[in-house]
């Protein structure tokens, strides 16, 4: 009735549905692999592909608590649910960052700073689409992937062909190129 978007859960086996959240702007949202957590952001404004913070609705409690408090252009589930996955935006230096939220612990780590290439931005644009089909992470969540240029304390050029990138997470190693190219995902089948 207030012309606000509602996020809402449908439940099929009962035909039951209930709000989860008022949406003030476009909703992603992911369900973990075992189902039992529902990662969502809405972006501050229309238009934007910022989603202000990310909360997560937890099916055996049913509470909605804060997941991340800072602005993000994507997350991803690790296979496992035990850890997300997400891209933050340094808007000081204009390039990406990739981190990892553990949990339950909530501690964050900083994985890599990247500027990403065309194909790889068009994916986080459209990441809660991409996530299942097309995702950065490997199948047993031990790596993630993906293409641009990587930041270090070199001088960075963008003449050159993008890169691929793997980095292993368990144990957290730096990203290392593999072949150049503009977009990678990992096989999932």
């Amino acid at each position: 009735p207030e012309g606000r978007d509602i996020l809402q859960l449908f439940a099929v086996t009962s035909g039951e549905t209930g709000p989860v959240t008022v949406a003030p702007g476009a909703t992603a949202a992911l369900w973990s692999a075992d189902g039992q957590a529902l990662a969502f952001g809405c972006t501050a404004r229309p238009g934007s592909l910022l989603f202000s913070a990310v909360r997560v609705l937890d099916l055996t409690t049913g509470r909605i608590a804060p997941l991340l408090d800072e602005a993000v252009t994507g997350f991803f589930w690790s296979p496992q649910g035990d850890a997300l996955v997400y891209v933050t935006v340094d808007t000081q230096r204009s390039h990406l960052r990739w981190h990892r939220l553990a949990r339950p612990s909530g501690e964050t780590t900083e994985l890599a700073r990247f500027l990403p290439s065309r194909e790889q931005t068009f994916v986080f644009s459209f990441f809660d689409q991409y996530a299942s089909s097309h995702s950065p992470l490997a199948p047993n969540g031990s790596a993630l992937a993906f293409a641009g240029y990587l930041l270090s304390s070199g001088q960075l050029d963008t003449t050159a062909r993008t890169q691929v990138y793997m980095l292993a997470l368990d144990p957290l190693q730096d990203p290392q190129p593999i072949a150049p190219g503009s977009f990678v995902c990992w096989n999932t089948v």
